[in-house]
């Protein structure tokens, strides 16, 4: 019969905070493009009819570096376009990094991780993630008979929305986190003069 002490795990309070941040960070991201994804059809269906719709949609999977050039591209040049159509654009933009994103994550952890281990630097993982789909690019782009200057300026262009991106999400934190300060400094001082009204009206 064994005498050793029962062990004891400790669970940080902090870590399962974070973990459902993270839960949330990543839910929230799948969320919006689903319903992009949802907005696209049901949009480009009424206005270009569901095929041209569909095919459209395809491009965004088959062909994500060249879609990312042209919207990142049409923002920047921001003729004549209005606020609902900046908007769409951003999540556009938004949606192609998305669509990369699931890319590289699902061609590593299908592919790469099971083939190379979890002792193979993440690195090279990931090197040959990226290589994987740059390949992949270049095929599409021969068979529809491109340039595959495509693939390079949509490399630029993925770092760059990628950035752009990253800012203009940090700019809508902070003004959601400025508002709810804002709104509890009201709320704080609200209760300070009813207490203090309070205490007059008694003597």
């Amino acid at each position: 019969m064994s005498n050793s002490a029962p062990k004891v795990i400790i669970r940080s309070g902090g870590s399962s905070f974070f973990r459902i941040i993270r839960l949330w960070f990543v839910w929230g991201l799948m969320g919006l493009f689903i319903i992009f994804i949802l907005l696209n059809i049901i949009l480009g269906a009424s206005e270009n009819g569901l095929q041209a719709t569909l095919s459209e949609l395809g491009q965004r999977f088959v062909n994500p570096l060249n879609k990312i050039s042209i919207d990142f591209n049409a923002y920047n040049d921001n003729i004549g376009l209005s606020k609902f159509a900046k908007n769409m654009l951003f999540i556009s933009i938004f949606a192609q990094v998305y669509i990369l994103y699931l890319y590289i994550r699902g061609f590593h952890k299908i592919i790469f991780f099971p083939l190379l281990g979890e002792n193979a630097s993440p690195l090279i993982r990931y090197g040959m993630t990226f290589g994987l789909i740059f390949m992949l690019q270049s095929i599409y782009l021969i068979i529809k008979g491109l340039s595959l200057n495509v693939i390079f300026d949509g490399i630029k262009d993925l770092f760059l929305a990628t950035k752009f991106i990253i800012s203009k999400l940090a700019g809508y934190g902070e003004f959601i986190i400025g508002n709810n300060i804002d709104n509890t400094t009201n709320i704080i001082e609200n209760i300070s003069n009813i207490n203090q009204t309070i205490n007059i009206s008694s003597y």
